[in-house]
């Protein structure tokens, strides 16, 4: 096994990372809240900001967009997670990433670890995924509906 490996290998669910991702129009970082890696090496993220104008004005421009597939986290909320902001995840949007594509960016310290998303807005976060009008049947299918049916996976 190579020990780059060991990068993608030790990502769970619920996982926070901070980078800067080159398929946002965005030059700064963001949060990505990792939802689950598939059994091709292939791990799944949403996207997080603090911009509450740009989530407000995504919603108003988007009509298929639903209010509950956008997840609030107060920033002195009493649930895990190591937001100074309030933060929200947009439910609408989940990026892939395969293994290599994942390990390179992390053995170049291009990806930092920021702590874990509490059970509590994950769920949520897993019932805005499947609420989505954005999101393909086919990316719903690759992403547990609960807690309960992620941790009975192999």
């Amino acid at each position: 096994m190579d020990l780059s490996d060991l990068y993608f290998d030790s990502a769970n669910s619920r996982d926070i990372f901070y980078f800067k991702n080159s398929t946002i129009s965005s030059d700064e970082p963001h949060y990505y809240v990792c939802i689950t890696k598939t059994d091709g090496g292939v791990i799944l993220l949403t996207i997080c900001t603090s911009q509450e104008d740009t989530i407000k004005r995504f919603v108003r421009n988007n009509p298929l967009v639903d209010e509950s597939t956008i997840i609030w986290i107060k920033k002195d909320s009493d649930e895990e997670h190591p937001f100074t902001k309030d933060t929200f995840i947009n439910c609408n949007n989940v990026f892939e990433f395969t293994k290599e594509e994942f390990n390179l960016l992390k053995s170049q310290n291009k990806i930092k670890n920021k702590g874990a998303l509490s059970e509590g807005k994950f769920q949520e976060m897993l019932d805005g995924i499947h609420s989505s009008n954005i999101l393909t049947g086919e990316q719903k299918a690759l992403i547990p509906a609960s807690l309960d049916e992620l941790e009975s996976r192999p």
